[in-house]
């Protein structure tokens, strides 16, 4: 009965995944940004007035960053300059309505991929990407960085902030060199590689993979079919994963201690460290913090120097 019970517990949480990513996708139409060939396109934000228009080197310093973009890529990266700079390109030529639009109030950099607008029909707003550089004196002392997008790519490295929230709908996420308290990463469709030193990361996705390498004291993951893979320099206190479809193997420091419950209906617990695994749970030096449910795939615990 138990085990039953999580099961049902398993799959109610993956038709919740399933319903908040769709409810993100249609709040992405309605209330942001929507990249289709044919339907409601809308482009929608608030005092618009207050946003200039089209490339910009921005002097004054700033703590937090805000960007919504549509197709194509978003890198954000340091550089040896002294002033924050924003450019976009596109293969075709932009008319003014269809330049990006940014705003700095507060101390925060918020980007827009056009002037707000929405029509019925074909969507003709060109494919852009968007390039932000920030100087490396800035780069260590964010309070946030938001970036969401539609269908493009998310490219960030050496950053420390102390909150990161990555959303994309159908792009990949590579992230690099981040240093922060709380790492938050979501996609429907795309895959995420990530190498971070933080506190938590969170990752929510329907179909893709993850990769991380780096330090983390507590992760958390929900994926309905999909790979993960972490590789950790540290020992996590908590992981917390359900999963449908899909393996995870978790590397961890030889001396690792460790320790937990897992839950599986198809599929392989695998753990190479010494210690006692029973039907359900696991104590290689302690018997808490990690929790695996999965329903279709393996669950390996494996030493950061195996060969597999």
């Amino acid at each position: 009965m138990k085990k039953t019970g999580a099961i049902i517990g398993l799959v109610l949480s993956v038709i919740s995944l399933i319903v908040l990513c769709s409810l993100f996708t249609a709040l992405m139409a309605l209330d942001s940004i929507k990249d289709i060939s044919f339907g409601i396109m809308s482009v929608k934000y608030n005092n618009a007035e207050d946003y200039s228009v089209g490339s910009a080197e921005i002097g004054s310093n700033i703590k937090s960053l805000d960007i919504e973009w549509i197709s194509d890529s978003v890198t954000v990266e340091i550089y040896t300059g002294d002033t924050v700079q924003i450019s976009e390109s596109s293969e075709s030529i932009l008319d003014e309505e269809d330049q990006l639009r940014y705003r700095v109030k507060n101390g925060k950099l918020t980007i827009k991929p056009c002037k707000p607008m929405w029509f019925i029909g074909i969507n003709n707003i060109p494919k852009k990407t968007l390039k932000v550089l920030v100087p490396v004196n800035m780069a260590d002392g964010f309070d946030s960085i938001v970036i969401s997008t539609t269908s493009a790519d998310i490219d960030i490295s050496a950053f420390t902030a102390k909150e990161f929230d990555l959303e994309t709908v159908s792009g990949n996420i590579t992230a690099q060199r981040l240093k922060g308290d709380d790492i938050s990463t979501e996609t429907v469709s795309g895959n995420v590689k990530i190498n971070a030193e933080a506190v938590d990361l969170s990752y929510e996705n329907v179909n893709g993979k993850l990769e991380f390498t780096g330090t983390l004291d507590r992760f958390d993951c929900e994926t309905v079919n999909g790979s993960i893979r972490m590789t950790f320099e540290n020992t996590p206190s908590e992981i917390d994963c359900e999963l449908v479809n899909g393996d995870i193997v978790i590397y961890l420091p030889d001396d690792a201690e460790f320790g937990g419950k897992y839950e599986m209906v198809n599929g392989d617990f695998i753990c190479e460290f010494t210690g006692k695994v029973s039907k359900g749970s696991f104590d290689c030096g302690r018997s808490y913090g990690y929790d695996f449910e999965a329903v279709n795939g393996d669950v390996e615990i494996r030493r950061n120097n195996s060969s597999y």
